[in-house]
């Protein structure tokens, strides 16, 4: 945690789980890591029957998959076991799209983009899925651009918020963190 100022210490705080000394004290440490790994091999079998149920189904033609998730715990990571950080681990987040087949974009089924995006883009972009029009009080920007074309430019960083006045903005290369102690 030494390279962690103190704002960032406090807002990462969180009591409810046990202490990383508990882990290492009752030699937990692994265990714990397997049931997590345990738990998101799961997951992820689930996740693939998903994304295969739509290819034969009726609606193929004509059905997004969008996916989302939580992000991750820390798993001992400078002695966290919590979420509560606004640190790459605890910011990033899964996010599949899978455009239906008939759409020329289903070319771009196999494809991966590494922007960085922010979840409150995904209205807007479900808007344009839907060819809906955006209400003016909307906030968020679109990221069918990506969608379409995953390896374009993007120039736009995700910013994220965790309580008051603590702020991380993360662009392709880089994350920026600034805490409200002003650290």
């Amino acid at each position: 945690m030494e390279d962690i100022p103190q704002g960032g210490r406090s807002l990462a705080h969180n009591p409810p789980p046990p202490a990383h000394a508990w882990f290492l004290k009752k030699n937990r440490w692994k265990e714990a890591v397997q049931a997590y790994l345990a738990s998101m091999s799961f997951v992820d079998t689930c996740v693939g029957r998903l994304m295969k149920s739509p290819d034969n189904g009726l609606m193929a033609d004509h059905t997004w998959i969008v996916l989302l998730s939580d992000h991750g715990f820390f798993l001992g990571e400078k002695e966290r076991w919590a979420k509560q950080a606004l640190w790459e681990r605890a910011t990033r987040v899964p996010l599949i799209i899978v455009p239906p087949k008939s759409l020329p974009e289903s070319s771009v089924r196999n494809s991966t983009c590494s922007a960085p995006v922010e979840l409150l883009s995904l209205y807007p972009t479900l808007l344009d899925f839907c060819q809906l029009k955006h209400p003016p009080h909307l906030e968020g920007r679109s990221i069918m651009p990506l969608v379409q074309s995953p390896q374009r430019p993007w120039p736009y960083p995700a910013i994220t918020t965790f309580g008051k006045g603590n702020h991380s903005i993360r662009s392709k290369r880089w994350r920026y963190t600034r805490y409200a102690d002003q650290s």
